[in-house]
């Protein structure tokens, strides 16, 4: 850069110089976008292998997605303990499909699924499901039953959501979705194709 341009520059701080960039790169003033970049002081760090900080990064993440499932699933659970009386009663107008979604939910197959989707998801990254239950400050889910199974499409969903939260980005696209539902898989391929 020669030195007229870098006296045009001198004495801006970093923040001015984005400014002025972010100027240039929305006007496509691409010319004057490089001759600020040029402008900027080159430094050298030295930080974590980003291999770790993604890891890392995508286990914290991936625990606030339990979370969330779990404490969703436990305040609908609480939520709907009333509605089948409420139906039998005659008050509220359910669908078949409403009713075994309820079915599920309240019998606590769903919340078996996510238990079981953690300890899978927990397994393939050698991480105890201990640690995530503790930032979700939550427990497994005790039904004090051992008739109740997993609800399979639930369990296939909640592993397939922690997957994604733990794995790299460059990866994401080599997941086997064949045991998502259809509608789950048809938003999966759309969204991967936008990428």
């Amino acid at each position: 850069m020669n030195n007229r341009i870098s006296k045009l520059y001198e004495g801006l701080n970093n923040h001015e110089l984005a400014a002025l960039a972010f100027e240039c790169l929305v006007n496509r003033n691409i010319t004057e976008l490089k001759r600020i970049s040029s402008a900027v002081p080159r430094k050298t760090y030295t930080c974590s292998d980003m291999e770790y900080g993604e890891r890392y990064d995508n286990l914290y993440i991936m625990s606030l997605h339990f979370r969330a499932e779990y404490w969703k699933l436990l305040a609908l659970r609480t939520a709907l303990i009333g509605f089948p009386y409420i139906k039998m009663a005659g008050g509220m107008d359910l669908e078949d499909d409403d009713l075994d979604n309820l079915q599920k939910t309240l019998s606590g197959s769903k919340q078996l699924a996510l238990d079981k989707a953690l300890q899978n998801v927990c397994a393939k990254y050698g991480i105890k499901p201990e640690l995530v239950y503790t930032i979700a400050s939550a427990e497994p889910f005790n039904l004090h039953s051992d008739n109740i199974e997993p609800d399979e499409a639930t369990l296939a969903e909640m592993e397939y959501l922690l997957d994604m939260a733990v794995t790299p980005n460059d990866e994401k696209r080599h997941i086997n979705t064949d045991n998502l539902p259809a509608y789950l898989q048809a938003e999966i391929r759309e969204y991967l194709e936008r990428c």
